[in-house]
């Protein structure tokens, strides 16, 4: 008879996830590097742990300690005293439940849980993060597959009716700081989560319990996962195919997450910055037609101005103006003739005989240019920001896809693992090249599928932004900047 398939939390987050990922780490369990940042995780519950046993905080003898107990001591203020709880630390917890596809054995280990003075049962948890914009809001921890498991499992062994979760986030990066999400969840809400988990691991995740045979491609990716956490550590092993990695960098939202960069704050609305940008466009279809167009990107007089399409701190491309040479009338007597040595050229005069981008795109009207610049697709860079509101014909592409696109080109290219092993300089200026050409090829697909806009959402700590920030800026016709 086989032994009951053992399934934990953190396996039901990273099948979500990414099944592939999912199905490498638990079923063939493929050896794996851990990531820096979660040592230092594993390192702060130590002193936690060693605090909330002793109600002492003691730093590690490293040269790291007094960092990583300023880290743990931000969120004391949120754990209940030693002195006065009796509280069980790494605690061991398992239940057998019936899904869809047959038993399980849910089971994993508690940080910390004891019964508060209110009477409810509370189980808590420590969280590290490098900013405290990815903790979980209330709504999120109330279906959180970690927390109801918890609950479930604290409702059933202490026989209460109601279950209180703790999470405590403590911030790794300065200024250290913490921050409590706290729910209180009764018995028929975590049975109706329940009933949910047992449908994804029942007939999701059990048929590929022990099946070592599959082929990795039997088994569905999550391309927008690749670069969660630092980076999947399957990446190099994951085969994934040229059309499905096209088709992660193009994907349109009808209907996006209201907030998919998990940023608590309020962003100006999507829907008035595209609607001033598209009215700006109407402004100069209009005035090409009647011929009073001052040329692309070109700032018209202020009397025919509409509302400013950039708001709050959107940031646009800075802008130049080319005066007109000056028709000159017939003189009446013969004019001296100018020294050569003396002539001039004014700071936004283009030299005789130069082919310039501001010049080619002077008159929309010239049937020789490629292509008007009304019909062109809005840029939009949303950095560190999110974004909210109906986006019907718009293109949004995350920054991670774009770089995924170009790694493995630039790595073959240079016969490295990695851009950065590349000899000083050369990795560098390698990527930026093969990013620019791929980020105007993406944009040139986006418009013509038809997109009247292109939102890229970029995230300045990839470490990727320093090499490519000047080229997102060079193509952003608008720049939303989060706090």
């Amino acid at each position: 008879m086989l032994p009951t398939p053992k399934i934990s939390p953190s396996q039901i987050a990273t099948f979500t996830d990414c099944a592939r990922k999912w199905y490498f780490g638990s079923v063939v369990k493929v050896p794996r590097v851990t990531h820096p940042s979660a040592e230092k995780g594993e390192r702060i519950h130590t002193i936690l742990e060693g605090y909330l046993g002793t109600g002492i905080l003691v730093a590690p003898p490293t040269l790291d300690g007094a960092e990583l107990a300023a880290i743990a001591e931000s969120g004391i203020c949120h754990l209940p005293d030693p002195a006065h709880f009796k509280i069980d630390l790494e605690s061991a917890w398992s239940f057998t439940r019936e899904t869809p596809g047959g038993p399980v054995l849910y089971n994993g280990r508690k940080d910390l849980e004891y019964d508060a003075a209110d009477g409810i049962w509370t189980v808590g948890d420590h969280k590290t993060t490098s900013n405290l914009r990815y903790a979980l809001t209330k709504e999120q921890l109330k279906t959180d597959p970690q927390g109801i498991l918890y609950g479930a499992q604290a409702l059933q062994a202490r026989n209460r009716d109601k279950v209180r979760l703790t999470w405590i986030y403590y911030q790794t990066k300065r200024p250290y700081k913490s921050r409590l999400v706290e729910v209180v969840l009764d018995e028929a809400h975590v049975e109706a989560e329940m009933v949910k988990l047992d449908e994804i691991v029942g007939r999701k995740m059990l048929p590929l319990v022990g099946r070592k045979d599959l082929h990795q491609t039997e088994v569905e990716p999550n391309l927008q996962s690749c670069d969660k956490y630092g980076g999947c550590p399957y990446r190099e092993i994951c085969e994934v195919s040229p059309v499905a990695r096209l088709r992660s960098v193009f994907t349109k939202f009808d209907a996006p997450s209201d907030n998919p960069l998990g940023i608590e704050k309020e962003e100006a609305p999507m829907s008035s910055i595209l609607e001033k940008l598209k009215a700006a466009k109407a402004l100069a279809a209009k005035q090409a037609a009647e011929g009073t167009n001052t040329g692309p990107n070109v700032n018209p007089p202020e009397a025919t101005t509409p509302a400013d399409p950039i708001v709050d701190d959107v940031k646009a491309p800075e802008t130049v103006a080319i005066p007109e040479e000056p028709k000159a009338e017939a003189p009446t007597e013969p004019a001296p003739e100018e020294p050569k040595a003396k002539r001039t050229r004014g700071p936004n005069k283009p030299k005789e005989g130069a082919e310039t981008t501001l010049e080619a795109k002077a008159s929309p009207a010239d049937p020789t240019a490629p292509k008007d610049e009304a019909s062109r697709a809005s840029v939009v860079l949303f950095v560190d920001a999110s974004v909210s509101g109906s986006l019907g014909g718009c293109v949004i592409i995350a920054d991670s896809a774009i770089y995924q696109a170009v790694h493995p080109v630039v790595n073959k290219e240079l016969q490295v693992e990695d851009y950065a092993l590349a000899d000083f300089g050369k990795g560098a200026g390698a990527f930026a090249v093969a990013f620019a050409e791929t980020l105007a090829k993406a944009i040139k697909e986006a418009e013509s599928d038809g997109a009247t806009s292109v939102v890229f959402l970029c995230d300045t700590r990839a470490r990727e932004w320093a090499v490519t920030s000047s080229v997102w800026r060079s193509k952003a016709d608008a720049i939303v900047k989060g706090n």
